[in-house]
């Protein structure tokens, strides 16, 4: 067995209160026993500490506490500049195929299992509170759970609801209070075929239910009971978590190959964008009658992931095969990248994709576990309204901002009027951005005006 190697940074472990005494009446011993070894001189230091009276060993106890307070403060430091450990850690019987923090209470993690499990932890306990599903229970996956979702619809529940489908079909509503988690069957996944029968007796024709194996869902992010899940069949599912319905029926087939993702845009609700397993990326008007795409954009090697820029509304990301990262401007191009850089080793290849939300940084996993932190160049932020760093800042930080200049305010006692104003301003600052991002967008899809979405959005 290999010895862990100890850091020599790390802070030492403190002294117990019976250590500290000794090292300081060492000396009287080894003066009143010359010839006692080391050990000896232990031995006779623990029957004197033994025989102390519990006020003569306070003073040492006291000093062994404060030494022990320094050193968790220190330990505490050491870790958030030196994160090998994680702070929670959560273990399971089998592999996790997916985890996601609760979009209002961060602390609280939800993850998928491929033995079918759902569970959901509380982070923030000291005992790290958790609840799984059971594998007696009626309500479960009998296969793989393939994928979760929050949906936030305070008619389900008050803090929300977790909702998991899984190659079974089934799609599960599960309510949580610690350490109960209750599921709901809201629909089982499925196609309807009509066969005639010409040899019963009775004659006519039954309906035949094909299973369809849920592969991704997706909350939509206005309408928040509205769950869309793509199947390994190809289809587009949707579900209300406010409903049970017995079987659900396909929406529309959006990939000949499984659906692998499905994400909104986050500027303008009504578009989505999917990717399949037949190596094309779609994006979709989810309000038009006709089921008919809007752009396909096919590839020669498969797709693993794909994530839309949270700075534009026209700009998204790719992951392909060849262990490059591609990053598309549907204003330039519609069907080729702007830019497109190698990431991984040979021996790894590129899994998934995010952007992140406050900072022009692009976060990039692969198949070994390592994820690859990149920043956009100037290059790629320059046709980007929202996003012109040292010069103009982000939604996300103006919003951020928004939030410290209100507590500012209220802090110093400032008139309620200005703050108001201050408000009033900073909100509209974040709505002209918003409806700069929406035109380019609805201009590309030639869409309804995008005056049309900002004033029902206004009014709102």
């Amino acid at each position: 067995m290999v010895k862990k190697e100890k850091d020599p940074n790390a802070p030492k472990r403190p002294m117990s209160s019976f250590m500290l005494w000794l090292n300081e009446e060492r000396p009287k011993i080894k003066k009143e026993y010359e010839d006692a070894s080391v050990a000896e001189v232990a031995k006779l230091g623990g029957e004197k500490w033994r025989a102390m009276t519990d006020k003569q060993k306070e003073k040492w106890v006291k000093k062994s506490e404060k030494l022990k307070q320094n050193y968790e403060k220190e330990l505490a430091d050491y870790k958030k500049k030196n994160p090998k450990e994680p702070e929670v850690r959560i273990r399971t019987n089998t592999a996790i195929t997916m985890v996601i923090f609760h979009p209002e209470q961060p602390q609280i993690i939800a993850y998928s299992c491929a033995n079918g499990k759902v569970g959901i932890c509380d982070s923030s306990s000291s005992t790290l509170s958790r609840s799984e599903t059971d594998d007696m229970a009626d309500v479960r996956h009998r296969s793989i759970a393939s994928a979760i979702a929050w949906s936030c619809d305070k008619y389900a529940a008050d803090e929300g609801v977790l909702v998991s489908t899984g190659l079974d079909g089934k799609v599960i509503l599960w309510n949580y209070t610690f350490p109960i988690l209750t599921g709901t069957e809201l629909v089982q996944l499925g196609s309807e075929y009509k066969v005639e029968e010409h040899w019963r007796e009775s004659g006519g024709v039954y309906q035949e239910f094909l299973v369809d194996a849920g592969r991704c869902i997706c909350c939509h992010p206005v309408n928040n009971h509205l769950m869309y899940i793509g199947t390994e069949e190809g289809f587009i599912h949707i579900c209300n978590v406010r409903y049970r319905t017995h079987i659900s029926k396909p929406t529309f087939r959006a990939h000949n190959g499984a659906v692998l993702s499905l994400q909104f845009n986050p500027f303008d609700s009504n578009y989505a964008m999917t990717i399949g397993s037949d190596w094309s990326l779609k994006i979709w008007n989810m309000l038009c009658s006709s089921v008919a795409p809007l752009i396909i954009i096919p590839f020669d090697l498969a797709i693993y992931g794909a994530s839309w820029s949270s700075y534009s509304s026209v700009t998204f990301g790719v992951v392909l095969d060849d262990r490059k990262v591609a990053i598309f401007n549907l204003k330039e191009s519609r069907s080729f990248p702007v830019y497109e850089q190698l990431v991984v080793g040979k021996r790894a290849r590129t899994t998934s994709i995010a952007f992140s939300k406050y900072d022009p940084i692009i976060l990039i996993g692969d198949s070994v576990g390592t994820v690859n932190v990149l920043k956009l160049s100037p290059n790629l932020r320059k046709n980007w309204p929202c996003l012109d760093f040292g010069k103009r800042k982000t939604l996300a930080e103006q919003t951020r901002d928004l939030a410290k200049k209100t507590m500012t305010a209220e802090e110093r006692g400032y008139d309620e009027r200005k703050i108001l104003n201050k408000t009033m301003r900073s909100e509209q600052d974040v709505q002209i951005s918003q409806f700069i991002e929406i035109s380019n967008l609805h201009s590309i899809f030639d869409a309804e005006p995008a005056e049309k979405f900002f004033v029902d959005k206004v009014s709102d």
